[in-house]
Parts: C-alpha cells; sequence; structure tokens
C-alpha cells in the first residue's frame, strides 16, 4: 500500500498503519521491503 509523507523514512510506518487496519481471513503482509529499498538505493 503506498503512503505519503514529507520525509522519505517515515512513509514506510505510514504505510504500515494503513495495512493494519485491513483485515480478512489469510491476509498477511511484508516488513522488510521498504527496508531493502532503503539499502539498495544506498548502494
Amino acid at each position: 500500500m503506498p503512503a505519503r509523507s514529507k520525509k522519505i523514512r517515515a512513509a514506510p510506518a505510514a504505510a504500515y498503519a494503513a495495512v493494519e487496519k485491513i483485515h480478512f481471513d489469510g491476509a498477511h503482509f511484508r516488513r522488510d521491503l521498504a527496508a531493502k529499498a532503503f539499502r539498495l538505493r544506498a548502494i
């Protein structure tokens, strides 16, 4: 789920907060994708 923030490092937290409000049987989400993107960008 995309999210906006004035600071790019805060956007993942906003997206995760929104995703946590979505519930259905079998639902799951990953928390490692934003961290991976930030690591790749640092290269």
